[in-house]
């Protein structure tokens, strides 16, 4: 999914899709978070970010829209 971070409270972001639906992301322990030349850490995320996350359909929750986030890039 493609958007931009409108909330965040760690492990959780809202991001905000190209076609105005907002998703929740998982941040979990294992999740990737990358920029253009370098790995991050989920306290480099804030909102505004334009951002490209990887992941499955979560299932610690019965929200449908939860994004378990195996890999999160920053865009520029």
């Amino acid at each position: 999914a493609v958007g931009t971070i409108t909330a965040l409270s760690l492990p959780l972001l809202d991001m905000t899709t190209r076609d105005g639906v907002t998703r929740q992301v998982y941040i979990r322990e294992g999740t990737r978070i990358e920029g253009m030349e370098r790995p991050l850490s989920a306290s480099d995320l804030t909102i505004g970010q334009s951002i490209v996350v990887l992941g499955k359909p979560g299932d610690m929750s019965t929200t449908s829209d939860l994004l378990d986030a195996n890999l999160i890039r920053i865009l520029p």
